[in-house]
């Protein structure tokens, strides 16, 4: 599980409301990530600190953004997205030359042939088949396009149409 730094989120609270809302906000997320970082940390039960501060910073929050109906969900969901957005994105590697993804092609035929052509299946050549289309994927290369048959797929760069 990759942490998620809450000092971030602390950041993210603090947009959309009028100076006192925002230090009031800004203090819900000190105690949140607190909180949260002590949960990470395998602390468990009443005495993890930060989750009774977060709650009293909330009343204040309530009162500070005349939102008597706030919660510390409805404060978290938008920003929570926002980052499960951003650590779900495909890490940025450099891109593979014309040669090099030729090269990663070839090996993906081969491991196909070996994964279709065995009686009951290569599971090893199954599993080198689809972590390396995987990463002819990742670096811009799909096979055929969603309007073709597949008898009639050829490598290309990805575009809008591609598979």
């Amino acid at each position: 599980m990759k942490k998620i730094s809450f000092i971030f989120l602390s950041v993210l609270l603090i947009s959309g409301c009028s100076n006192s809302c925002d230090s009031a906000k800004a203090n819900v997320a000190k105690y949140l990530n607190q909180y949260l970082n002590a949960i990470y940390q395998g602390q468990s039960g009443a005495s993890v600190p930060g989750g009774a501060e977060a709650l009293q910073a909330l009343e204040v929050a309530k009162k500070a953004c005349n939102r008597p109906d706030l919660t510390i969900e409805e404060m978290l969901n938008s920003e929570m997205a926002k980052i499960k957005a951003q650590v779900q994105q495909p890490i940025a590697r450099a891109q593979l030359t014309d040669s090099q993804a030729q090269q990663m092609i070839k090996k993906y035929s081969d491991s196909n042939e070996r994964c279709r052509d065995t009686p009951g299946g290569d599971d090893a050549a199954c599993n080198q088949r689809n972590q390396l289309l995987q990463e002819l994927k990742e670096n811009g290369w799909c096979l055929g396009h969603g309007d073709e048959a597949a008898y009639q797929y050829k490598w290309h760069k990805c575009d809008a149409n591609s598979n």
